[in-house]
């Protein structure tokens, strides 16, 4: 698992977009909400993949069967969420994604959806101008 913080991350990050622009065929100089919100790659922007999924891991362990990464996930999520990797990055992903704890740990976390989450997350900072400048730019309709 990856610390957020990491420069591996954005380095990835910035590999990926460079990817998808010369898949396409896209200026070097096209902004990368662009490329999403266009939905040429009809998915989200790898930094939020990568936090969808850490998400969906770290809420995941402490419901795994085995007793030990049960206990360690509970106490580094839980008790120590800024100690230790797993609440570290757990409590990175909250803060970007406008969820709390309790949403996935709470007495409701049964409902918890992280897909529905991110994708909540990517309609409040795609605002309508972006939006509209990347269908004009690709051809689509909003």
């Amino acid at each position: 698992m990856w610390r957020k913080e990491d420069s591996v991350v954005d380095s990835f990050c910035v590999k990926w977009r460079n990817g998808l622009r010369s898949v396409w065929n896209l200026p070097y100089r096209t902004h990368s909400d662009i490329l999403h919100i266009s939905l040429l790659a009809d998915d989200l922007p790898i930094f939020d993949i990568i936090c969808k999924r850490i998400v969906r891991f770290i809420v995941s362990c402490p419901m795994y069967s085995n007793t030990s990464v049960n206990f360690i996930a509970r106490q580094s999520i839980l008790f120590k969420c800024g100690r230790f990797l797993l609440g570290r990055n757990l409590q990175f992903c909250c803060d970007r994604l406008s969820f709390g704890l309790c949403d996935a740990f709470g007495e409701f976390s049964h409902s918890f959806n992280i897909s529905h989450t991110v994708r909540k997350y990517r309609e409040k900072v795609c605002n309508d101008s972006r939006i509209a400048a990347a269908c004009t730019v690709f051809g689509r309709q909003q």
